[in-house]
């Protein structure tokens, strides 16, 4: 049994994480931490502005179908008898919808969860 495997060859020049555009900017930075740290801060605001339009264009979207529901059914009743449009069937879909408070529950929800942070 041989121990003798010979020296070992020297490390390449470059390290496997160079050819990396993360790994190069993050080398080319080492030494300033400050701008790493506010590339990071930078990133979690872009996130969180993001995810605020999307949260709140989901918003407008149920507010909008809200009111247009309630609109479209208070004028339903309140006109006179030649302009009713809808259909039992359909109001009774309508009233389901408006008066089961699962819409404004789900409101309520995103905006309680917003409003926390």
């Amino acid at each position: 049994m041989s121990i003798d495997q010979g020296v070992p060859s020297a490390p390449s020049s470059t390290p496997t994480w160079a050819v990396d555009l993360k790994g190069r900017s993050e080398s080319a930075n080492w030494d300033q931490e400050g701008k790493l740290r506010g590339q990071e801060e930078k990133n979690q605001l872009l996130w969180l502005k993001g995810y605020g339009w999307v949260v709140m264009s989901f918003l407008l979207v149920f507010t909008l179908l809200y009111m247009g529901a309630l609109v479209s059914w208070a004028l339903h009743y309140l006109l006179n008898d030649s302009l009713h449009w809808l259909t039992p069937e359909q109001l009774s879909k309508i009233q389901s919808i408006l008066f089961s408070g699962s819409v404004g529950g789900v409101v309520s929800l995103v905006l309680q969860k917003q409003l926390k942070k």
